[in-house]
């Protein structure tokens, strides 16, 4: 899906009753997706989903800076704990 020229993947979980079309419900080609359009980037935010965010975060190399904006500082602890050393908390 694009939209204002922003890739969105949309990847569903053994968790997920009746996804929506779009979603990639095979984890594995949801892993190879999310690794194919994280190529280049340098920046990341997360905002408020500690599932999601630690998700991306394992497939991030350290050096990328990553922004985790969360109510649950565990979220923040696990990403510097997993090696993003750049992560910062806000």
């Amino acid at each position: 899906m694009r939209r204002h020229g922003v890739d969105v993947l949309l990847a569903g979980s053994i968790r997920d009753d009746g996804p929506l079309p779009e979603v990639v419900t095979d984890t594995i080609a949801a892993q190879r997706l999310m690794r194919e359009k994280i190529r280049g980037v340098t920046f990341c935010l997360m905002i408020a989903t500690t599932l999601h965010s630690i998700a991306v975060g394992n497939l991030l190399p350290a050096w990328v800076q990553v922004v985790c904006v969360d109510i649950n500082p565990s979220t923040v602890i696990k990403l510097a704990d997993r090696g993003s050393f750049q992560t910062a908390a806000w």
